[in-house]
C-alpha cells in the first residue's frame, strides 16, 4: 500500500499544481467558496469495466466516503472532514473514456452543515482522470478493488480525488 501512495502523491500534486490557477480566475470563486479538497470513496461499478469499450454505471451509494477541505464553503469556514458519493456513467474502457457524476456532498462549517449536489463530467485515461467544470475541477486516481480490468471485469473501484471547490 505505501509503494502505490509514493506513486500516486507526486502524480495527484501535478494535478492539483495544474489547476490551482483556475481558482483565482473564476467568476464563482468570488461568491465565497475556496477550498482545496481531498475526497477517497468506493464505487460499485456495474456491469464492470473491462478492455472492452461500453458503458457501465457507477454509484458509492450515498455519502459513503470521507472529504477534507480546507477553506470557505459559500462563504463559511470548514471545520473538519465531511462525507461524499457520486453516481454516474461512463463510456469507455480500463484504459480511457468518458463521462458525467453527480456529486453530493455534506461539509461541517461554523454556520453549520453545507450540502451540495454538484454535475461534472470528466475524462479517464489508465488509472486516472480529470474533472472538468467550473465549480470543483480536479483530477482523481483510480484502483480496482474487486476485479482487475483485464481478466475479470472491475466491478469495485476506489476513487482518489483532489479538487477546488468554487461555488
Amino acid at each position: 500500500m505505501r509503494g502505490v501512495r509514493t506513486r500516486l502523491l507526486p502524480l495527484c500534486a501535478a494535478a492539483l499544481a495544474a489547476i490551482v490557477p483556475s481558482l483565482h480566475a473564476s467568476p464563482a470563486a468570488a461568491a465565497g467558496s475556496s477550498a482545496a479538497c481531498v475526497h477517497q470513496w468506493t464505487d460499485a461499478v456495474s456491469p464492470g469495466t473491462t478492455t472492452a469499450t461500453q458503458r457501465v454505471v457507477f454509484s458509492s451509494h450515498g455519502e459513503t466516503g470521507t472529504i477534507r477541505c480546507s477553506g470557505t464553503v459559500q462563504g463559511r469556514q470548514v471545520t473538519g472532514p465531511g462525507t461524499f458519493g457520486e453516481e454516474g456513467v461512463v463510456d469507455g474502457s480500463c484504459s480511457s473514456g468518458r463521462g458525467q457524476a453527480l456529486f453530493s456532498i455534506t461539509l461541517p462549517t461554523d454556520g453549520g452543515p453545507v450540502h451540495l449536489r454538484i454535475p461534472v463530467t470528466f475524462t479517464l485515461g489508465p488509472g486516472a482522470g480529470q474533472t472538468a467544470g467550473d465549480v470543483f475541477p480536479g483530477a482523481f486516481v483510480v484502483r480496482p478493488v474487486k476485479g482487475d480490468c483485464v481478466t475479470t471485469p472491475a466491478t469495485e473501484i476506489t476513487v482518489t480525488r483532489f479538487g477546488l471547490l468554487q461555488s
